[in-house]
């Protein structure tokens, strides 16, 4: 063949992108996966020659991949007058013909090359909603895939089609009007693989093998894509990335995103409303089942992250933020997205949401800080975020909790039973009322993946590396290690490591599970989160499917590595004993001037002291004020000036995630002192001195120091708090008379106050054992005079006063009326 430019743009630079109207969340009847490329390396020895079509296939689909080998090179081994005429931006693939004996010769034979494309179908892709498969260039009409000079295609191991001509042909399919690749003998094949094709998808990875064939100085192959050709529109577009910036912290978005500490339970992700055989169990987006001890906690709507108090919580995709505040999630900010969703993030830290007034809305981008994380909310047990997302069931932009919830909550992460290994084929939450979940995030969870080949290979997969010996398996298999969130056996054996899914398929899928030779899995656990395990305890354990039970593995722990050696593929951890199951006890201190039963006459300085009992140390503890839900991290003691009633409720956390019960204490401020009443007791018939404050009051009585006479004394009122009001009282008592002044008043320890010349002189009559109140005298020189005759006969009373100069006033009213004396800030007031 002569000089043909076969040009077929990269997905990932020219694929058509899908526009998302702000009500339309669905992606068109095509979806088109990303490819990743291999080829087989261009050199003599690496290459399969054959004398006839398709009699050595089999021979170059062995040919091994060079992960070092530019796939598409745009022409590294294309003359370069055909080379100048591509148009730029456009990408392929080329191949010299190493049998041609000069440089515008054809060689004898036909020689081969080996090209693989891989790419992943998500656990909640439908795969029998492909119509078609297709693999085409978006530069050539009709599903055309323009190839010189054969191409043999195979899917997950299944020869699908020949794609070319017998070697030398003439001219075919574009009659040389391709418009990339016009040269007379340049011609394009059908890329359309049909329906049968689709029967070979599968979930998870799936492989692209093209051996591309050549006879004539040079072959070349266009960048292709992939399109599969749907029977109905494919489910929401994924907009979401982690509400954290888990990038800065050195984390990748596969393993900040299996940081998850509460799962949504797809068996009825509501709580309050949980129907009985939904109650205590969870089922997870992988589709097990677990106890809610474990996935922590049954009936969660949502994913709870253990983000520490005050990181930056930032909005998961851009739309539009609103306020509420939540009883059980505290402080939280909605986002509403036009993809059709809402995204709900709760137990935010107080005073730093980005709007706080309810029904006022913010425009946020993708990435834009919308809060700190915090502890708030009744929901709540230490500081962490929860996030959940809900789609907008009436499309009216607006989160109606009679429509979109909870019918509308959606997992982000999609939903991945299987059936297989124990668990959950099909998703239960949609049998309960609720909408299909969806993968949601803009990354993927994609698996590590590597070749092994009969030499053995090694392959490194987050936190772990599998390792695999010589002669160990057959050739050509793929190694995959799919990274999971970390799992606790128990209350007392808890993982460390993520979990860690090995899968070893060959090269149509199939999975292989033993092997003729152990191979070893090693877990570095250097930089992982030792201080509540006991790490001589540490083992890599198997989730045995049959039993539904994770069994420990022999393993030896060396330079903070945990190694085992294995012979099949499954679930593995790495799991330890927990050293300190109890939680930290916190007591609070109050400092003041302190009366009885914690009521205080002062400023209080409230201090936690925290102790984890000899356990691995607190971490953090927090208190609220007036409720146990708006939980704040406690720093320094806590100051409070103003009167009124307090309660504080605290609780600690130690560093193995321990928590205290919260409880509480309840103290009074009370600055102000009581004042005093002096009134006619008819009891006694005597003039007595009460306290008047808001609570209760003692009165004491002691002889007076200043004028050491025997009826003066001093009375001192003192109320809970331990306010006190002191008066300095001169009596004159007389059989049928009282007479009383107060001299002064003085309130807690400021100077007394001395009263301006006043008495309060009642007089009695009758005889000694029947005495009634005759008459009654209240005066305050130059300004208060007031007089109470009772006439016992007509049973009323005559009231006379005189006040500020004014002339006396006469009152007759019925019946005794007794006058009473009262102070008010060091002013004596009267009244009857």
């Amino acid at each position: 063949m002569k000089f043909l430019k076969l040009l077929i743009c990269p997905i990932f630079f020219l694929a058509i992108s899908i526009v998302i109207s702000p009500k339309e969340i669905f992606a068109s009847t095509e979806f088109k996966p990303q490819l990743s490329w291999q080829r087989s390396a261009e050199a003599p020895d690496r290459i399969v020659t054959e004398t006839s079509i398709g009699s050595k296939v089999n021979d170059a689909l062995s040919l091994p991949l060079d992960p070092s080998q530019a796939v598409f090179d745009n022409g590294d081994f294309t003359p370069l007058a055909n080379k100048n005429v591509v148009a730029s931006g456009i990408n392929w693939a080329s191949w010299k013909q190493y049998s041609s004996p000069a440089p515008n010769q054809c060689g004898n034979v036909f020689e081969l090359r080996h090209l693989q494309a891989k790419f992943n179908l998500s656990q909640d892709f439908n795969i029998a909603n492909v119509d078609k498969v297709k693999i085409v260039s978006p530069y050539y009409p009709n599903d055309l895939l323009p190839i010189n000079d054969n191409a043999y295609i195979y899917l997950n191991g299944n020869f699908i089609k020949r794609v070319g001509t017998s070697y030398g042909a003439s001219n075919f399919g574009m009659n040389g009007t391709a418009p990339y690749a016009n040269e007379t003998d340049g011609w394009a094949g059908n890329g359309d693989l049909g329906q049968t094709a689709s029967q070979y998808l599968h979930s998870g990875q799936n492989i692209i093998d093209i051996v591309a064939g050549e006879f004539c100085l040079w072959g070349g192959m266009g960048e292709l894509e992939l399109i599969l050709q749907l029977k109905a529109p494919l489910g929401p577009t994924p907009f979401l990335d982690l509400p954290w910036d888990y990038q800065s912290q050195g984390q990748s978005f596969q393993n900040a995103a299996m940081d998850i500490y509460s799962f949504f339970d797809h068996k009825y992700p509501l709580i309050f409303t949980e129907p009985g055989d939904a109650k205590g169990k969870i089922v997870t987006y992988t589709g097990v089942e677990e106890s809610d001890q474990v996935k922590r906690y049954s009936g969660h709507n949502g994913y709870d992250y253990p983000l520490p108090n005050g990181t930056p919580v930032l909005a998961a995709a851009g739309g539009t933020a609103s306020y509420k505040y939540d009883i059980d999630g505290g402080e939280t900010i909605i986002v509403y997205h036009e993809s059709g969703f809402f995204t709900w993030y709760m137990h935010l830290q107080k005073g730093t949401t980005i709007t706080n007034e309810p029904g006022k809305t913010v425009n946020v981008v993708k990435g834009q800080q919308i809060a700190l994380s915090g502890n708030t909310g009744s929901n709540t047990t230490g500081p962490h975020l929860h996030i959940s997302v809900i789609k907008d069931l009436n499309s009216n932009g607006v989160l109606d909790f009679d429509t979109d919830h909870p019918n509308g909550l959606i997992d982000p992460y999609g939903w991945e039973g299987d059936g297989n290994n124990g668990t959950i084929k099909d998703d239960p939450w949609p049998l309960f009322g609720g909408i299909k979940s969806s993968y949601l995030w803009i990354k993927p969870l994609d698996p590590t993946t590597g070749p092994i080949s009969q030499s053995g290979g090694e392959l490194t997969g987050g936190q772990a590396k599998v390792i695999f010996p010589e002669d160990s398996t057959r050739p050509n298999l793929n190694l995959n290690i799919y990274e999971q969130p970390a799992f606790n056996a128990s209350s007392i054996l808890k993982g460390i490591s993520h979990t860690f899914n090995i899968k070893v398929v060959d090269v149509i899928g199939n999975l292989i599970t033993n092997f003729n030779k152990p191979y070893k899995l090693i877990i570095d656990y250097s930089n992982f989160d030792l201080v509540n395990i006991i790490e001589n305890t540490l083992s890599i354990y198997w989730f045995n499917p049959i039993s539904q039970n994770w069994e420990k593995v022999p393993t030896d722990l060396s330079n903070k590595t945990a190694s085992a050696e294995l012979n099949h593929a499954s679930l593995f951890i790495l799991m330890g004993e927990v050293k300190d199951l109890t939680p930290p006890t916190t007591t609070i201190n109050l400092r003041g001037d302190e009366g009885q039963d914690n009521y205080f006459r002062s400023d209080v300085t409230v201090s936690l002291n925290a102790s984890d009992n000899g356990g691995v140390g607190v971490n953090e503890t927090y208190f609220s004020i007036g409720n146990n839900i708006d939980w704040q991290l406690y720093t320094q003691p806590l100051n409070f000036t103003q009167e009124g009633i307090y309660t504080i409720f605290v609780h600690s956390i130690d560093k193995g995630r321990n928590v205290e019960t919260p409880h509480s204490i309840t103290f009074h401020i009370d600055k102000t002192p009581p004042e005093a009443k002096i009134f006619i007791d008819q009891d006694k018939q005597d003039l007595v001195i009460a306290g008047i404050d808001a609570n209760q009051t003692t009165v004491t009585r002691a002889d007076n120091p200043t004028t050491q006479k025997k009826d003066d004394a001093v009375y001192t009122i003192t109320d809970i708090a331990g306010n006190t009001l002191k008066l300095d009282v001169r009596e004159r008592d007389k059989e049928k008379q009282d007479r009383f002044k107060i001299f002064s008043a003085q309130y807690n320890n400021d100077p007394p106050i001395l009263e301006p010349s006043n008495h309060f002189n009642v007089l009695y009559q009758g005889k000694k054992d029947k005495l009634n109140v005759k008459e009654q005298n209240f005066e305050i020189k130059d300004e208060v005079k007031i007089r109470i005759q009772y006439n016992q006969k007509k049973n009323q009373s005559t009231i006379i006063t005189k006040q500020n100069g004014q002339e006396r006033i006469k009152e007759i009213k019925p019946g005794l009326v007794l006058l009473q004396l009262t102070t008010n800030k060091g002013n004596l007031e009267y009244s009857y």
